[in-house]
Formats: C-alpha cells, structure tokens, sequence
C-alpha cells in the first residue's frame, strides 16, 4: 500500500502527466498526497523529489488555478497540496511549507524562476481554456469573432504546443462535433482567416466536412473516429 501510494504521487506530478487545470482540482488525486501524509511518508525521498517536481512545474507556468478546496476544516490550510491555486498566486503563507518546498518558493517570490510564458501569454491561454470549459452558447459563440481572436493570439504567440491550449482545444472539438456550431459568413475571407485555421471554421468541423489533414494530430485523432 505504501509503495503504492508513493509511486500514483510520483507518477501524478511528472510534468509531462499532470494536466494543470484540470488535475489541481481533482479530489480524488489529492487524496492520494493525503494519505501519504496520514500514513507519515511525507519524508520519503521520493515523496519530496514528486512534491518538488509539482512546485517547481507550478510555478513555472505561472498561470491561475481555479479555487476549489476552500473548506478549511476539509482541506486544512499547512496542508498545501490543497491549495496550489495559492501556491501559484504567490499567496501561499512560506512558513506552512516545508523547508524542500520553501526554498524553490522562495526563489519564486524573489523573481527568480524563469516563467515558461509572460503575463500576457498566460491571460491568453486562461481565457481561452474558460472558454472551451464552458461552452454553454457554443453554437452561438463558434461564430463570435472576438473569443476566437484569442484563438488565433494563441497561434501567433506560438503556443499551440503548449498543454493547457492543447486540452481546450480537444475539449471544444468534442463538443463541436457532437453538437454542431452556427456557420459564419464572417470568416469567408481567406487572407484574414487561412482555411487551415481551424478555430475559424468550426461549423465544417460540426459538418465534418473540413478536411482532416488540415487538423493538428492531437485533434486530428478524435475528429477521424467520429466522422
């Protein structure tokens, strides 16, 4: 059990597993570093490189986390894998982590982690990610041109790799394909809005009609099983 336990921790927080949105407010993940705490393995070598692993990841993406464990008698406030939202903010109190943790957040205070993207790139890819988390209107949004200049921002930014964009944009392309989206004649223009853009022609996604090769491969996949 207690190999167990440590080796799910380590796993979660490699960089390349933990999808930050969405793992962050996982209860059932969390609970995992909760029982390494109750069982008193928080100073297990491999706890505490996992742990580092997370931080240091975090706060390099220097992006906001949604709140989400904010019951203090549930999710007590020294335990601060509940509250990475804080963490990231830069509003975690130092003094409840411990001192391997400290030290990387400290340096974070101090301007001295090199963020992966600016402030700006951030904004951009946390308006984005709201925006394919919550999709209420999409049929009327897939044609609204100011949320899908993000899109685009997001493109000529050069941040189409990135993980967070990635995840919302699969997210979206599932909905879309399920549920249509209104076409457009706004984004006919081929100078202003390339064909192989495909955030602005979601309603040939919706008709499957757009052409797969078009689409980058982490899309490309889903879009294929469902024509």
């Amino acid at each position: 059990m207690k190999n167990k336990l440590i080796n799910e921790w380590c796993l979660l927080c490699e960089p390349p597993c933990f999808k930050f949105r969405y793992h962050a407010t996982d209860l059932d993940l969390f609970m995992i570093r909760e029982k390494i705490h109750q069982q008193e393995l928080d100073s297990e070598a491999k706890v505490k490189k996992a742990d580092l692993n997370l931080i240091t990841t975090l706060l390099r993406k220097g992006k906001g986390l949604i709140e989400y464990f904010d019951e203090p008698m549930q999710y007590p406030q020294d335990h601060w894998w509940w509250h990475l939202d804080k963490i990231v903010e830069k509003s975690y109190p130092q003094e409840l982590l411990p001192e391997y943790l400290r030290v990387v957040y400290e340096k974070a205070l101090k301007g001295e982690i090199k963020l992966a993207y600016d402030s700006y790139q951030s904004e951009l890819i946390k308006s984005w990610v709201l925006f394919c988390e919550f999709p209420d209107d999409l049929l009327y949004y897939a044609s609204a041109p100011a949320l899908l200049e993000t899109r685009e921002e997001i493109h000529q930014q050069g941040l189409d790799d990135e993980e967070d964009v990635q995840i919302a944009d699969l997210m979206l392309i599932e909905v879309v394909l399920q549920k249509g989206a209104d076409p457009s004649d706004l984004f006919d223009d081929p100078q202003k809005y390339p064909f192989d853009h495909w955030w602005w022609h979601l309603d040939k996604i919706g008709e499957k009609t757009y052409p797969a090769q078009l689409l980058p491969e982490y899309l490309r996949n889903i879009y294929l099983r469902n024509k």
